[in-house]
């Protein structure tokens, strides 16, 4: 196991993650954070968070991206977090950097993306921070995302329209 995680020391993995402006929505909740979420729609914009493994970087986290850490087995790792919006004006900041810190995290261990997504939805729902946004994030690209079941990624249901990059 330290021979692994030597191994991962030393390979860089980055995510860039766009943010969210949700328009309306409607929350469900669940028995499982998995299933709970909200229904509703809002905009995927830019600028992007950009999020690194770093191992020089300290491994302190806010929430709920140290959520996202424990559920992935990331206690201790580095990240390098660059966040160009401010927290807490709505544009889904927490969102963004947990799913950011989960998929670099996956990338450099060779996780699915799939379970990134799933563990930034549950880390937002844990943390009272968002229902919707990784959902609504993990379409990819930029444009209007309406969720039209609620849930994380995997067991909610986004449409997407996607808008051109002069809009």
């Amino acid at each position: 196991m330290a021979a692994e995680k030597g191994a991962y020391a030393k390979r860089r993995a980055c995510a860039r993650v766009p943010h969210h402006v949700t328009a309306f929505f409607i929350p469900h909740h669940a028995g499982t954070p998995e299933e709970t979420g909200s229904a509703g729609a809002g905009l995927v914009v830019e600028p992007p968070a950009k999020v690194c493994v770093d191992s020089d970087a300290p491994a302190a986290l806010s929430e709920p991206e140290a959520t996202v850490a424990r559920l992935l087995g990331f206690e201790g790792v580095g990240f390098e977090v660059y966040e160009p919006l401010p927290r807490g004006y709505g544009f889904a900041t927490s969102a963004a950097v947990a799913l950011g810190v989960a998929l670099a995290g996956a990338l450099q261990r060779g996780l699915p993306v799939s379970r990134a997504f799933r563990a930034a939805h549950v880390a937002e729902v844990e943390n009272s921070t968002g229902l919707g946004d990784v959902l609504a994030i993990s379409m990819g690209g930029y444009g209007v995302a309406v969720r039209l079941k609620p849930g994380a990624p995997g067991v909610g249901e986004v449409d997407y329209i996607p808008v051109p990059r002069s809009v």
